[in-house]
């Protein structure tokens, strides 16, 4: 993003710009089109289709208002300077993924869509991401999605467009040096602007709630639930049938399909959805039917019932990945002992579901589920420790203090 691009951000022809979402496939967040692809290949199967966005603006002025800006910061030595030096270079980062990443998506064969995620930038939108912001900075949310570079890729281009907009009001580079530094003080770190930047990813969800989404990202989950965008009673039962239909079915499968890092693999999941599209379909079915029958079935009998269900869903995924008997058989003992699943599914059904965020009950399908620490059926007595060595535990204990 200096004066004179290192390499551009994307191809102009791929992009397509979206503003209405009620029909469209989940949308891959808060990641950008790129390596955080590699995590999404069960919920591509599951959906058929996803969205990601992509890294870059619909405006061209934007890159050119963010050289003039971190000039004007580097002339009076601002303590910004390191702050906006470091969006430059994660957004150049998730530019030049975005190019590694479209053989991937080509190999995929139109499966998944790069776009522009046009939201509000007003005064009023950063106003709901600042309260916001403070709430997460306090139980450590932000500080800990941060760590993953995907996610500062997303803060950069959350910065360098709030500095546009910025300019957009303010007019002169200066004065939007200014406005950040005093923002900067207030928060008593400069780098917490980075942080602001990334919860604001979330305003538009609070703007427009049908739209569905998909994420791996426990953190992203802890700041859904502490938004004030939880579900009414009345949505609980969805979204928890949803998700569990959608958990039974990524912790069977997930095992046996590619990771989307190469063509190579994006072409074999291809080759998947196509010449096992009818197995594929009646997998979905079986664990749509398996979560409702599960959220039925009184806490007494639970344990036998969740045995009994994944024995008919191993049946499914034999058929599916081509295992045979003792493959299958194999894959049944590891799910009888694996506790996340266990803890996964028992939390969805009741001991944490009324924390979970009921932003698209139809097609919310969180894949971080699979690393809830809450409690399983078998190991009730380590539920403390399983909870609060997970980041599962930002959302539950916040919930509990209040």
């Amino acid at each position: 993003m200096t004066g004179e691009r290192r390499r551009p951000m994307m191809n102009q022809k791929k992009m397509t710009v979206v503003t209405d979402f009620s029909t469209q496939p989940p949308l891959v967040f808060p990641w950008h089109f790129g390596p955080a692809l590699a995590s999404f290949t069960t919920s591509l199967l599951y959906h058929g289709r996803l969205n990601t966005t992509l890294p870059g603006f619909a405006n061209p002025d934007v890159g050119q208002v963010f050289h003039s800006v971190s000039a004007a910061a580097a002339g009076r030595d601002s303590p910004l300077v390191p702050i906006l030096r470091s969006a430059r270079d994660y957004l150049d980062i998730a530019g030049a993924h975005v190019e590694a990443h479209v053989p991937v998506a080509d190999a995929l064969g139109g499966v998944v869509t790069k776009m522009l995620l046009v939201y509000d930038g007003s005064p009023e939108s950063y106003s709901w991401s600042q309260d916001l912001f403070g709430e997460l900075d306090r139980l450590g949310v932000v500080a800990y999605a941060l760590q993953d570079d995907e996610a500062r890729k997303v803060a950069a281009k959350e910065l360098v467009w709030r500095v546009f907009e910025l300019h957009q009001l303010l007019c002169d580079p200066a004065d939007v040096v200014a406005a950040l530094e005093q923002r900067a003080d207030a928060l008593g770190n400069p780098w917490k602007i980075l942080g602001e930047c990334y919860v604001h990813r979330f305003s538009f969800l609070s703007q427009m709630r049908t739209i569905p989404i998909v994420t791996d990202s426990l953190p992203a989950v802890a700041i859904l639930q502490q938004s004030a965008m939880a579900p009414t009673v009345e949505s609980v039962q969805p979204v928890v049938v949803e998700t569990l239909s959608f958990s039974l079915f990524h912790e069977l499968l997930d095992r046996y399909v590619p990771r989307l890092e190469t063509a190579e693999h994006g072409e074999s999941v291809r080759q998947l959805m196509a010449e096992r599209e009818n197995e594929l379909r009646r997998f979905k079915k079986a664990a749509a039917a398996t979560a409702q029958s599960l959220a039925a079935t009184p806490r007494e009998v639970f344990e036998e019932a969740m045995g009994d269900s994944l024995a008919n869903l191993a049946e499914e995924v034999r058929a599916v990945a081509e295992l045979d008997q003792a493959q299958r058989g194999k894959l049944l003992d590891n799910l009888l002992e694996d506790k996340t699943l266990w803890a996964t599914v028992g939390s969805l059904l009741g001991y944490v579901a009324q924390t979970f965020p009921g932003v698209v009950p139809a097609t919310l399908a969180v894949t971080a589920m699979a690393s809830v620490g809450a409690t399983g059926v078998k190991v009730r007595r380590e539920r403390k420790e399983l909870l609060r060595d997970s980041p599962w535990s930002f959302v539950y204990f916040s919930r509990k203090a209040k």
